[in-house]
């Protein structure tokens, strides 16, 4: 069992380049979000998260569009993972999972969310001993249905609010400590592949380095946010792990269709 608590005071700039309604800088966002989710085992290859999420959102100096409504979102929350494929001899494993978000927007514009999702991810240790080199995949897709709010889009960026299976690392989310330049819309599809490799290992760290290559893409019904097509970036990544579960990620990438993005992260 889990419970989660979040509040923030954002202050967002839209891009043109991401937002095709009239300019959008310094507008406000105050949100509050509570969550809880418990986990099953159903199998010993399948695992089903249930849960419940309560958000409160309060734009300010925003146009009236359900976009940018105030209120609050209720969602319950499935998922379920499940091992597809386990070949020690191999080193090779493979996970599926989907998941269905289902609620409802509280606001003037008061609508139905629903939101299927599911991915694939994977992992190869190519030498026959050891672990110093290791080959990732992960690639996912949704959709969500009904008037979303703009902080229930998806958005695929490097950014510290948005999961890591979520980082487009050709793009940073934020331009001078705003957000809004993120890649973002009701619908996405990402494909993250890694090559990393130990650089070293002491007594409480370990440092695995390599390159990257992302593919990505968004898109949104409405068209009010800009679609860039396939966006495709490159580059390179370090990760220091401790051994309490202290993580520094160290990014630079390459959006094949622009220019550079560079960014660090600490996680638990």
């Amino acid at each position: 069992f889990a419970v989660f608590g979040d509040a923030r005071n954002e202050v967002w700039d839209l891009l043109p380049s991401v937002y095709r309604g009239a300019p959008l800088n310094g507008f406000v966002l105050k949100r509050g979000e509570m969550n809880g989710t418990l986990t099953f085992g159903v199998s010993p290859t399948l695992q089903w998260t249930a849960g419940a999420d309560f958000t409160y959102r309060d734009f300010r100096n925003v146009p009236a569009n359900p976009f940018f409504a105030s209120g609050w979102t209720v969602l319950t929350t499935n998922k379920l993972q499940r091992t597809l494929l386990d070949w020690p001899d191999r080193k090779l494993t493979l996970m599926g999972w989907s998941s269905l978000d289902a609620g409802r927007v509280v606001s003037r514009d008061s609508s139905r969310l629903l939101t299927p999702r599911a991915g694939l991810s994977g992992s190869w240790f190519p030498q026959a001993k050891g672990d110093r080199y290791v080959v990732t995949e992960q690639m996912q897709g949704g959709r969500t249905f009904g008037n979303a709010p703009l902080d229930e889009l998806f958005m695929l960026a490097m950014e510290r609010d948005t999961p890591g299976d979520l980082w487009f690392r050709g793009l940073v989310g934020t331009t001078a400590g705003r957000k809004g330049s993120a890649a973002m819309g009701r619908e996405y599809g990402i494909s993250q592949s890694d090559l990393k490799r130990e650089i070293f290992e002491i007594p409480f760290l370990r440092l695995d380095a390599g390159p990257f290559f992302d593919a990505a893409w968004t898109g949104d019904p409405s068209r009010a946010f800009e679609s860039r097509g396939v966006m495709t970036a490159t580059g390179g990544e370090a990760i220091l792990k401790t051994v309490s579960g202290i993580k520094l990620r160290v990014v630079y990438g390459r959006d094949l269709g622009g220019g550079g993005a560079f960014y660090t992260s600490i996680t638990r």
